[in-house]
């Protein structure tokens, strides 16, 4: 009898199958009926003693039976996913845990009693420098930049240091990576059966026309990403109120342009990090300066003496803003809001102003324009 050699590996990375041969311990006959071989590719697929990959075969087969195979390949499709999806959020939730766990016990490792004066010290050290009159670019260099690599040294959290630090967990993470393969293996099976169902005129056609999605789990990995970078994040240890403030703010970034909003995530956790805590955003701080890097494009100026009526000084342009404000920064170049505090940083006048105890702090961007306002 003629014995089915088809065999397809889905690769998640690419739409399109490519064929190999299967193992000859899980080829499977082909029976006499239509019927008789689609019950027997089913009773492959059911097995608890083969993998998915080795199940491939009969997928396959069923892919090739016509409207009947691909209806069945869809029905028993639809179950397995449900199946993965039920065992993928229990595997998730555990391994969140623990990592969460892994994450919290590095942080508190650091900050013994030796790594606890290693960051006073090296906080001493910044701020004498940051908030001194006599700051020059050099000292922001030689003083303050090695201060700051000491300070994210002791305090910054990141998932790839966690999984250095828990071998077991990055094992895992690979062994959930691929369970999310074999997991889109089934769901792109079930899309292709159905998209071959909806060609044919019949029945079966109407019937997968109306069956409802499974889970599509494409975005599971990209979520379970960014769930570990928030994790590692909030596991960096930091004051209660600048954790809330932080949080705070974040609620009002919708308002803004993403990278004044970037801006302002940037300078707080710059602040915290040092100590001196985070500042509070001021929407209208951020209009204000938004107006007036506008205006230094429109009016080809750049200054903080602005020639249009009314807006003259940073707290005029404030009050018109509806708020109040004193100290500004202002640039040009740069395309994003981490490279406009990069740049700010490295200037001893706009360092001070960035490092100096304000409670309220706004950026307003037009074009490659950036006005930084700050108020008590």
């Amino acid at each position: 009898m003629f014995v089915s050699t088809i065999f397809l590996y889905f690769s998640t990375f690419a739409g399109a199958p490519v064929y190999q041969e299967p193992s000859p311990e899980v080829e499977i006959e082909t029976a006499v009926s239509v019927k008789e071989q689609i019950r027997e590719s089913l009773k492959v697929i059911r097995s608890r003693k083969l993998n998915w990959y080795d199940k491939e075969y009969a997928l396959e087969n069923l892919m090739h039976l016509g409207a009947e195979g691909q209806d069945a390949l869809m029905r028993q499709m639809k179950l397995e996913i449900r199946k993965l999806d039920t065992q993928f959020q229990r595997q998730r939730k555990t391994f969140i845990k623990e990592f969460t766990a892994a994450a919290t016990q590095i942080a508190k490792g650091r900050l013994d009693k030796k790594g606890s004066q290693r960051l006073a010290d090296a906080r001493k050290s910044l701020l004498a420098a940051s908030r001194g009159k006599n700051l020059t670019k050099a000292m922001v260099h030689e003083i303050c930049d090695p201060a700051v690599i000491t300070i994210v040294a002791l305090l910054e959290i990141t998932v790839a240091q966690i999984f250095e630090h828990e071998e077991d967990l990055d094992e895992e993470m690979w062994g959930i990576e691929e369970f999310l393969d074999q997991h889109m293996m089934l769901f792109n099976y079930w899309n292709q059966a159905r998209n071959e169902l909806l060609q044919a005129e019949n029945q079966l056609a109407k019937r997968a026309e109306r069956a409802q999605h499974p889970t599509d789990p494409s975005s599971y990995n990209n979520n379970l990403d960014s769930e570990l970078e928030r994790i590692a994040r909030n596991t960096e240890i930091m004051p209660d109120r600048d954790r809330a403030l932080l949080k705070d703010n974040a609620a009002l970034f919708s308002q803004l342009d993403p990278e004044e909003a970037a801006g302002i995530y940037k300078l707080n956790l710059l602040r915290i990090r040092c100590g001196i805590g985070a500042v509070r955003v001021d929407i209208k701080l951020c209009t204000a300066g938004r107006g007036h890097s506008a205006d230094m494009v429109e009016h080809g100026f750049f200054a903080h003496t602005s020639p249009v009526p009314g807006k003259s000084s940073p707290s005029d342009r404030a009050n018109l803003a509806g708020t109040s404000g004193g100290a500004e920064n202002i640039a040009s170049g740069q395309e994003t809001g981490h490279a406009a505090i990069q740049a700010w940083w490295y200037s001893p006048g706009h360092h001070l102003n960035m490092m100096a105890p304000h409670g309220r702090t706004g950026i307003g961007r037009h074009q490659n324009h950036w006005t930084q306002m700050f108020g008590n």
